[in-house]
């Protein structure tokens, strides 16, 4: 059977969604996450930040944005000892001209 003329036989997922793909828990990695995989998708330029107001602002180290050697620090601290982790993507912004991507994702640990 002839393909369509425009068919896609593969797809290839970008960046910003395989980031998300890697955060998956790894239980061989003794922080529970392979931190590398994720930073090889970051650039030089990551930013994190926290939310929501109400929690960040009981917690002043969460306030601001921070590198993605904060974040993964952060995480690798409490990661060992939750008994789950598991994350919900609830919204994406992709910004081609400043090549940035939000994602709001919540964490339910």
């Amino acid at each position: 059977m002839p393909q369509h003329p425009h068919h896609i036989s593969s797809f290839t997922p970008p960046p910003w969604l395989i980031i998300i793909d890697a955060q998956d828990q790894t239980p061989e990695h003794p922080s529970r996450m392979d931190f590398e995989k994720i930073k090889a998708l970051c650039t030089t330029d990551f930013q994190h930040s926290w939310g929501h107001n109400y929690a960040i602002k009981l917690n002043p180290r969460l306030q601001g944005t921070c590198s993605f050697s904060d974040f993964s620090g952060h995480l690798a601290t409490i990661m060992p000892s939750l008994e789950s982790r598991d994350t919900t993507v609830t919204g994406i912004i992709v910004d081609e001209a400043k090549k940035r991507v939000v994602l709001r994702i919540s964490f339910w640990m």
